[in-house]
């Protein structure tokens, strides 16, 4: 969703994520959104809402797994300068550098 700086109506960018948790921004303008429900990680073009899958097969949905029952453990995105995307993995603990082709 986005709102206007201004104020005014939100406007919803996407819809039909399966868990979304980490977004991050990429150069282009597109988002990039950490699905933890699928292990995917989600190209959306702001514009008109078109979604691809980037990479996928993640293991990032471990929620209330810990002693503590409502504890979640957030799967993240981020972009680097170069245009590398990094994911971070709550489930094993790992990070992950995707290289775009």
């Amino acid at each position: 969703m986005s709102v206007p700086v201004s104020g005014g109506t939100p406007t919803v960018v996407a819809t039909g994520l399966s868990t979304p948790e980490g977004m991050a921004v990429q150069q282009d303008g597109s988002l990039l959104v950490a699905e933890a429900a699928t292990g995917f990680i989600t190209r959306i073009d702001p514009s008109n809402g078109a979604k691809a899958t980037v990479a996928s097969g993640f293991n990032m949905d471990i929620r209330g797994f810990s002693l503590l029952p409502f504890v979640n453990y957030t799967a993240d995105v981020a972009t680097l300068k170069k245009g590398n995307i990094v994911v971070s993995n709550p489930a094993d603990g790992s990070v992950t550098t995707l290289i775009p082709s």
